[in-house]
Protein backbone atom coordinates (compact mmCIF):
# COMPACT_ATOMS: atom_id res chain seq x y z
CA UNK A 1 0.00 0.00 0.00
CA UNK A 2 1.22 3.58 -1.38
CA UNK A 3 1.15 6.52 1.59
CA UNK A 4 0.82 9.58 0.13
CA UNK A 5 3.33 11.76 2.24
CA UNK A 6 1.99 15.41 0.98
CA UNK A 7 -1.47 14.41 1.48
CA UNK A 8 -0.79 13.17 5.33
CA UNK A 9 1.69 15.84 6.22
CA UNK A 10 -1.66 18.22 4.80
CA UNK A 11 -3.78 16.36 7.25
CA UNK A 12 -1.41 16.51 9.44
CA UNK A 13 -0.91 20.32 9.28
CA UNK A 14 -4.75 21.00 9.44
CA UNK A 15 -5.38 18.66 12.41
CA UNK A 16 -2.59 20.49 14.55
CA UNK A 17 -4.43 23.52 13.27
CA UNK A 18 -7.46 22.37 14.35
CA UNK A 19 -6.17 21.14 18.16
CA UNK A 20 -4.65 24.28 18.35
CA UNK A 21 -8.08 26.26 18.08
CA UNK A 22 -9.43 24.17 20.44
CA UNK A 23 -6.86 24.53 22.94
CA UNK A 24 -6.77 28.40 22.35
CA UNK A 25 -10.98 28.51 23.34
CA UNK A 26 -10.47 26.50 25.76
CA UNK A 27 -7.64 28.80 27.27
CA UNK A 28 -10.14 32.28 26.48
CA UNK A 29 -12.59 30.29 27.89
CA UNK A 30 -10.89 29.25 31.29
CA UNK A 31 -10.21 33.44 31.34
CA UNK A 32 -13.10 34.82 31.29
CA UNK A 33 -14.62 32.14 33.98
CA UNK A 34 -14.51 34.16 37.07
CA UNK A 35 -17.27 35.98 39.60
CA UNK A 36 -18.45 38.79 37.27
CA UNK A 37 -20.48 39.75 40.16
CA UNK A 38 -17.85 40.56 42.70
CA UNK A 39 -15.90 42.01 39.94
CA UNK A 40 -18.09 44.63 39.12
CA UNK A 41 -19.00 45.26 42.53
CA UNK A 42 -14.96 45.90 43.22
CA UNK A 43 -14.83 48.01 40.44
CA UNK A 44 -17.85 50.07 41.24
CA UNK A 45 -16.77 50.43 44.42
CA UNK A 46 -13.08 51.16 43.75
CA UNK A 47 -14.69 54.12 40.95
CA UNK A 48 -16.47 56.12 43.76
CA UNK A 49 -13.88 55.84 46.55
CA UNK A 50 -11.21 56.44 44.66
CA UNK A 51 -12.71 58.54 41.97
CA UNK A 52 -13.45 57.73 37.87
CA UNK A 53 -9.99 59.16 36.68
CA UNK A 54 -7.75 57.71 39.75
CA UNK A 55 -8.72 53.83 38.80
CA UNK A 56 -8.23 51.79 36.04
CA UNK A 57 -8.05 48.12 35.36
CA UNK A 58 -5.40 47.25 36.77
CA UNK A 59 -6.39 48.52 40.28
CA UNK A 60 -9.39 46.51 39.60
CA UNK A 61 -7.43 43.45 39.05
CA UNK A 62 -5.39 43.74 41.84
CA UNK A 63 -8.22 44.66 44.26
CA UNK A 64 -9.93 40.99 42.77
CA UNK A 65 -7.03 38.84 41.89
CA UNK A 66 -8.52 38.81 38.34
CA UNK A 67 -5.95 39.17 36.00
CA UNK A 68 -6.27 42.54 33.86
CA UNK A 69 -5.87 40.66 30.59
CA UNK A 70 -9.19 38.74 31.72
CA UNK A 71 -10.70 42.22 32.49
CA UNK A 72 -9.76 43.90 29.94
CA UNK A 73 -10.98 40.93 27.77
CA UNK A 74 -14.45 40.72 29.26
CA UNK A 75 -14.90 44.26 29.55
CA UNK A 76 -12.73 45.95 27.37
CA UNK A 77 -11.17 49.58 28.46
CA UNK A 78 -11.50 51.85 31.80
CA UNK A 79 -13.98 53.87 29.95
CA UNK A 80 -15.94 50.49 29.56
CA UNK A 81 -15.72 48.92 32.38
CA UNK A 82 -16.92 51.95 34.22
CA UNK A 83 -19.80 52.53 31.95
CA UNK A 84 -20.69 49.10 32.43
CA UNK A 85 -20.30 49.58 36.36
CA UNK A 86 -22.72 52.95 36.23
CA UNK A 87 -25.16 50.94 34.26
CA UNK A 88 -24.79 48.03 37.24
CA UNK A 89 -25.05 50.91 40.12
CA UNK A 90 -28.20 52.61 38.32
CA UNK A 91 -30.38 49.00 37.72
CA UNK A 92 -29.29 48.08 41.53
CA UNK A 93 -29.60 51.24 43.61
CA UNK A 94 -31.16 54.36 41.59
CA UNK A 95 -33.99 52.50 40.21
CA UNK A 96 -35.34 50.52 43.60
CA UNK A 97 -35.18 54.27 44.97
CA UNK A 98 -37.20 55.52 42.31
CA UNK A 99 -39.94 52.82 42.58
CA UNK A 100 -40.33 53.13 46.38
CA UNK A 101 -40.44 57.17 45.67
CA UNK A 102 -42.64 56.93 43.38
CA UNK A 103 -44.97 54.69 45.09
CA UNK A 104 -44.60 56.67 48.48
CA UNK A 105 -47.86 57.38 49.77
CA UNK A 106 -47.05 59.84 52.41
CA UNK A 107 -46.04 62.21 50.12
CA UNK A 108 -43.93 65.16 51.28
CA UNK A 109 -42.37 62.87 54.68
CA UNK A 110 -40.83 60.79 52.03
CA UNK A 111 -38.82 63.61 49.62
CA UNK A 112 -38.07 64.35 53.71
CA UNK A 113 -36.34 61.46 54.38
CA UNK A 114 -34.70 60.98 50.90
CA UNK A 115 -32.67 64.09 51.38
CA UNK A 116 -32.16 62.00 55.13
CA UNK A 117 -30.84 59.48 53.36
CA UNK A 118 -28.18 61.23 51.04
CA UNK A 119 -27.09 63.69 54.33
CA UNK A 120 -26.70 60.21 56.07
CA UNK A 121 -24.73 58.97 53.76
CA UNK A 122 -22.28 61.24 53.62
CA UNK A 123 -22.13 61.89 57.12
CA UNK A 124 -21.23 58.05 57.98
CA UNK A 125 -20.02 54.55 56.69
CA UNK A 126 -17.55 53.40 54.19
CA UNK A 127 -18.44 56.14 51.88
CA UNK A 128 -17.88 59.27 53.94
CA UNK A 129 -16.23 61.96 51.56
CA UNK A 130 -17.23 59.45 48.27
CA UNK A 131 -20.51 61.91 47.62
CA UNK A 132 -22.32 60.25 44.80
CA UNK A 133 -21.51 57.48 41.70
CA UNK A 134 -24.23 59.20 39.62
CA UNK A 135 -23.19 62.95 40.90
CA UNK A 136 -19.82 62.35 40.52
CA UNK A 137 -19.83 60.89 36.93
CA UNK A 138 -21.79 64.27 35.89
CA UNK A 139 -18.62 66.15 37.00
CA UNK A 140 -16.42 64.19 35.20
CA UNK A 141 -14.72 63.72 31.85
CA UNK A 142 -16.82 60.07 31.15
CA UNK A 143 -19.88 62.31 30.92
CA UNK A 144 -19.21 63.59 27.33
CA UNK A 145 -19.03 59.92 26.55
CA UNK A 146 -22.51 59.34 24.52
CA UNK A 147 -23.08 55.89 26.40
CA UNK A 148 -22.62 57.66 30.01
CA UNK A 149 -24.44 60.47 29.06
CA UNK A 150 -27.63 58.55 27.95
CA UNK A 151 -27.37 56.72 31.34
CA UNK A 152 -27.52 60.02 33.30
CA UNK A 153 -29.72 61.58 31.32
CA UNK A 154 -31.89 58.89 31.81
CA UNK A 155 -31.16 58.58 35.49
CA UNK A 156 -31.76 62.07 35.79
CA UNK A 157 -35.28 61.85 34.04
CA UNK A 158 -36.19 59.23 36.10
CA UNK A 159 -35.52 60.98 39.52
CA UNK A 160 -37.64 63.68 38.20
CA UNK A 161 -40.34 61.38 37.58
CA UNK A 162 -39.92 59.87 40.78
CA UNK A 163 -40.08 63.10 42.62
CA UNK A 164 -42.70 64.75 40.37
CA UNK A 165 -44.90 61.59 41.49
CA UNK A 166 -44.48 62.06 45.28
CA UNK A 167 -45.00 66.15 44.75
CA UNK A 168 -48.67 65.18 43.30
CA UNK A 169 -49.76 63.37 46.23
CA UNK A 170 -48.06 65.47 49.21
CA UNK A 171 -50.83 68.02 46.95
CA UNK A 172 -53.49 66.14 47.06
CA UNK A 173 -52.97 65.94 51.10
CA UNK A 174 -52.97 69.46 50.85
CA UNK A 175 -48.89 69.40 51.76
CA UNK A 176 -48.26 71.86 49.24
CA UNK A 177 -49.36 74.63 47.77
CA UNK A 178 -51.70 74.08 44.79
CA UNK A 179 -49.96 76.85 42.34
CA UNK A 180 -46.85 75.15 42.01
CA UNK A 181 -45.50 74.07 39.20
CA UNK A 182 -44.94 70.67 39.58
CA UNK A 183 -42.20 70.06 37.12
CA UNK A 184 -40.31 72.66 37.95
CA UNK A 185 -40.32 72.04 41.43
CA UNK A 186 -39.25 68.70 40.84
CA UNK A 187 -36.64 69.60 38.74
CA UNK A 188 -35.46 72.02 41.47
CA UNK A 189 -34.96 69.18 44.15
CA UNK A 190 -33.12 66.81 41.98
CA UNK A 191 -30.83 69.40 41.14
CA UNK A 192 -31.01 69.89 45.17
CA UNK A 193 -30.06 66.43 45.68
CA UNK A 194 -26.77 66.73 43.39
CA UNK A 195 -26.18 69.51 45.24
CA UNK A 196 -25.62 67.73 48.63
CA UNK A 197 -24.20 64.99 47.10
CA UNK A 198 -21.46 67.52 45.95
CA UNK A 199 -21.26 69.25 49.25
CA UNK A 200 -21.20 65.79 51.14
CA UNK A 201 -18.34 64.97 49.23
CA UNK A 202 -15.92 67.93 50.13
CA UNK A 203 -16.88 67.22 54.36
CA UNK A 204 -19.74 70.16 54.38
CA UNK A 205 -21.42 69.95 57.95
CA UNK A 206 -24.68 67.74 57.55
CA UNK A 207 -26.59 70.28 60.18
CA UNK A 208 -25.87 73.02 57.65
CA UNK A 209 -26.83 70.47 54.77
CA UNK A 210 -30.50 69.80 56.85
CA UNK A 211 -31.01 73.52 57.56
CA UNK A 212 -30.82 74.06 53.81
CA UNK A 213 -32.94 71.24 52.36
CA UNK A 214 -35.78 72.04 55.21
CA UNK A 215 -35.92 76.18 54.28
CA UNK A 216 -36.35 74.61 50.44
CA UNK A 217 -38.88 72.48 51.59
CA UNK A 218 -40.42 74.62 54.03
CA UNK A 219 -41.26 76.86 51.13
CA UNK A 220 -43.07 74.29 49.16
CA UNK A 221 -45.48 74.10 51.92
CA UNK A 222 -49.25 75.38 52.34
Amino acid sequence: MSIDLPQLRHTGSALHRKISSISSRKEVSKMTQFDEDAALEAATNMFWQQGIENTDIRDVAEATGIASETLTLRYGDRQQLFAIALRRYVDRHSIPTFSRLSGAEEGLPAIEAHFESLIQRGETGPLVGCGCLITNAHASPEASRDDVNELLQSHHRQLCEAVRNVLAVAMTKGQIRSTLDLDATAEALTLLAYGVNLRSRVGADADTLRRAVATVIGGLKT
